[in-house]
C-alpha cells in the first residue's frame, strides 16, 4: 500500500460510514486516485464532492448535519474544546496536518466572534509532501540567495504543496540553510519534512508572535510562513528588514496586480521586504510558473 492509500484510508475512516464506502467504490476504477485527490466536501443535505487531478466530481450522496457534527467530533478526537480556537476562525488542522475548512453558523457576544455552531459544510484538504513541487522556487530563490520571496495563486491552486517542497529542497544537502517554519495552521506539517531537514516548526502561534519568536530564539537563515495578508502580519514581517533573515511566504493572488491591490502585501513590496515574485496558475498538463522581479522603483523605503 503506498502512503497516498494509507493516507486516504486514514481519512475515510473517520467519515459517515456510507460517504467512505461510496468513496472507495468511486476510486476503484480511476488510477492513482490518492495521489489526484486534493480535497473532498461533505455539506448538509446536499451532495458531496471531490476534487481529483484539480477538477471537482460529485458524488451521489448526501450527508446530514448530525453527520457532520459527528464527523467534527472524530475529526477533533472528540475534543471540541482543544480545537475551539481555530473553530472559531472557520478551520482545524488534524494531528497529521490535515487542514479542514468548517462553515455554518457564527456564534457572537457583545460583538465579537466566539465559536461556530450549525455545521453546514466541510473542506477536507489532503496533505502531502510532492517531491519537485517547489523545483522552480527553489531555482529561483538561488538566483537571488539572501533576499525574501513571495509566492502567490488562487485558493486551492498548490501554494502550500511548494512551499512544502521548497523548504524540505533548501533545509537538506551539502548547502543546506537552517529554515524556521511558522506554521500557524499545520497545515505545512513537521512530520511531512525528511528527517535530515534542517527545519524549526512553530506550529499553532499567530504569524506575528512566531515572526518574533523565530528570529529571537531560532537564529534562522531563512524565515518560511503560510499565507500572509493581514495588517498586524505585515507589520510583523516589516521589522524582519534589518534582522537580516529574508522571508519566503505565500499569499492568495490571481496576478501581481492584485498582490499590489491588497494594502498590506503592498506595504511589503514597498518595504523591500520581497525581491522575487512566484506565480501558481493551473495548466491543461500540471501547473505553470511564472517569475517577476520587484522593480526597484516600486520599495519606497528599506
Amino acid at each position: 500500500m503506498t502512503r497516498d492509500e494509507e493516507k486516504l484510508n486514514e481519512i475515510l475512516c473517520l467519515l459517515p460510514s456510507r460517504v467512505a464506502s461510496e468513496i472507495r467504490h468511486y476510486a476503484a476504477p480511476h488510477a492513482h486516485f490518492g495521489a489526484r485527490l486534493s480535497e473532498i466536501r461533505l455539506r448538509a443535505d446536499k451532495l458531496c464532492s471531490l476534487t481529483l487531478g484539480g477538477e471537482n466530481r460529485t458524488l451521489g450522496i448526501s450527508v446530514t448535519a448530525s453527520e457532520l457534527t459527528e464527523t467534527v467530533r472524530r475529526l477533533c478526537h472528540g475534543s471540541l474544546y482543544a480545537y475551539a480556537e481555530s473553530l472559531k476562525e472557520g478551520y482545524l488542522t488534524t494531528e497529521s496536518g490535515m487542514r479542514v475548512g468548517v462553515a455554518g453558523r457564527a456564534v457572537r457576544e457583545g460583538g465579537r466572534l466566539t465559536g461556530l455552531s450549525d455545521v453546514t459544510s466541510l473542506s477536507i484538504r489532503i496533505s502531502r509532501a510532492v517531491a519537485g513541487a517547489g523545483d522552480f522556487a527553489v531555482s529561483a530563490w538561488r538566483e537571488h540567495r539572501g533576499s525574501g520571496m513571495l509566492i502567490f495563486a488562487p485558493p486551492g491552486v498548490g501554494k502550500t504543496t511548494l512551499l512544502r517542497d521548497f523548504t524540505s529542497q533548501i533545509a537538506c544537502g551539502g548547502d543546506a540553510v537552517r529554515v524556521a517554519v511558522v506554521d500557524c495552521r499545520g497545515e505545512l506539517s513537521a512530520e511531512l519534512f525528511p528527517h535530515e531537514a534542517l527545519v524549526d516548526v512553530l506550529t499553532g502561534f499567530e504569524k506575528a508572535e512566531g515572526i518574533e519568536i523565530a528570529v529571537r530564539s531560532l537564529s534562522p537563515e531563512v524565515l518560511v510562513c503560510d499565507e500572509i495578508g493581514s495588517e498586524r502580519e505585515a507589520a510583523a514581517i516589516l521589522s524582519l528588514l534589518h534582522t537580516g533573515v529574508p522571508l519566503v511566504a505565500t499569499a492568495h493572488a490571481a496576478t501581481v496586480g492584485d498582490l499590489y491591490a491588497r494594502a498590506p502585501i503592498a506595504r511589503l513590496l514597498h518595504g523591500g521586504v520581497f525581491s522575487t515574485l512566484i506565480g501558481i496558475e493551473r495548466a491543461p498538463t500540471g501547473y505553470r510558473y511564472t517569475k517577476t522581479a520587484v522593480r526597484k522603483e516600486d520599495v519606497l523605503c528599506s
